[in-house]
């Protein structure tokens, strides 16, 4: 393959100031490890969950049926082992199918981009291993998370493709942070990572039309998915040294700006940091609503639910009754970020209500070690 261009400077601004960051991503550490940590823990109940839905699972598995991949990565709670690409796709397919995974203060599901981590991140330790290399452990994990989410919600916050005056998709966050991560723990530096996000603004992406009327349909569920494994691709082709394009986004006529916003520029008004994982917000279940859950799933049952959450949380300013989840129905109760108990909010207060001081220290004392292996998931 062609050389790769040797200087990340050489690359549009914004993707030169996430290749830096991503090359120089460290494990977090206290309440962003043990955000970190809940969030994982979310995103793998809400994939676990969704296997009870047929329509999810038909989609996971090889690309071709039959096909057998030596050493791949195991699909969670099924016995498919695929290749990176594929279990990419099928991890984030099974986090966001029942669309309670994590959101952020300007929408998206930033765990969208776990399946790209955490394919990425077995294969590689297993690799490592076999060669007698040192493994990844979840720190590694932990510090991707920290980045895609960062990558994903500061890039909505400042451009808004999604905004009907452009109409692209909001997936095509979730492919440039993917890459990115993926390029790094692939073992790409900065420039590796930049060619890989290169190309990634050069794919294009979807239209958004499948979120609404008359086009809305499923394709919602797997979109994310779509996107992560996207991101594997084109960090598995920049490791290999395709090149880069170092005027992707603000070429004339023919970049990504031009195209699609009008000669706008992409902006990245923030520092990189942890500001977006800081501030997530995941959908929580009262627990009156798993007692309903249990006992039965009318409709008499479900008002009283209801009458007895708003009794109890008062500050709650919206219940959701969500229906046609199969064993994960019920009702949510969000709260503002500003109100107690901060339900929705996880970042502020370092994890999840009930969650004591102790449990978080205990938490991040255990989990930044661990190897990385989805056979113990």
């Amino acid at each position: 393959m062609a050389k790769q261009v040797a200087d990340v400077a050489d690359y549009d601004d914004v993707l030169a100031r996430i290749a830096r960051y991503v090359d120089a991503m460290q494990p977090p550490r206290g309440a962003t490890l043990a955000t970190a940590a809940l969030c994982l823990a979310d995103a793998v109940g809400c994939a676990i969950a969704a296997l009870a839905d047929p329509d999810c699972v038909a989609r996971l598995g090889p690309w071709v049926s039959g096909t057998v991949v030596a050493d791949g990565v195991p699909v969670w709670g099924t016995s498919h082992i695929v290749d990176p690409i594929k279990a990419a796709h099928d991890i984030s397919v099974m986090i966001r199918w029942l669309d309670l995974s994590d959101t952020t203060f300007v929408g998206g599901h930033p765990s969208d981009n776990l399946g790209a981590i955490l394919a990425v991140a077995d294969f590689v330790g297993r690799k490592r291993r076999r060669e007698g290399g040192p493994p990844l452990v979840m720190a590694d994990v932990y510090a991707a998370m920290v980045a895609a989410y960062e990558i994903q919600g500061l890039l909505a916050a400042d451009n808004r493709f999604d905004d009907p005056a452009v109409g692209l998709d909001q997936a095509i966050y979730v492919k440039l942070a993917s890459c990115a991560v993926a390029t790094r723990l692939f073992g790409g530096n900065a420039a590796t990572i930049a060619a890989a996000l290169s190309n990634a603004v050069l794919d294009g992406p979807a239209l958004s039309a499948y979120r609404h009327a008359p086009n809305s349909g499923p394709r919602k569920g797997w979109a994310g998915g779509d996107a992560s494994s996207r991101g594997v691709v084109l960090a598995l082709d920049a490791i290999r040294g395709e090149p880069g394009y170092r005027r992707a986004l603000s070429a004339p006529v023919w970049g990504f700006e031009a195209v699609h916003l009008g000669g706008a520029p992409v902006k990245l008004n923030r520092p990189l940091g942890h500001f977006v994982l800081g501030r997530i917000s995941a959908m929580c279940f009262h627990q009156r609503m798993a007692q309903a859950v249990r006992i039965g799933r009318n409709q008499h049952q479900m008002d009283m639910v209801r009458h007895q959450a708003v009794g109890e949380h008062g500050d709650a300013r919206r219940l959701a009754t969500l229906g046609n989840h199969g064993a994960v129905s019920g009702v949510v109760v969000i709260a503002e970020e500003r109100l107690q108990p901060p339900v929705a909010t996880l970042g502020d207060v370092g994890g999840m209500p009930g969650t004591t001081t102790r449990g978080r220290r205990d938490m991040r004392s255990s989990i930044s070690g661990r190897r990385v292996d989805a056979r113990t998931i």
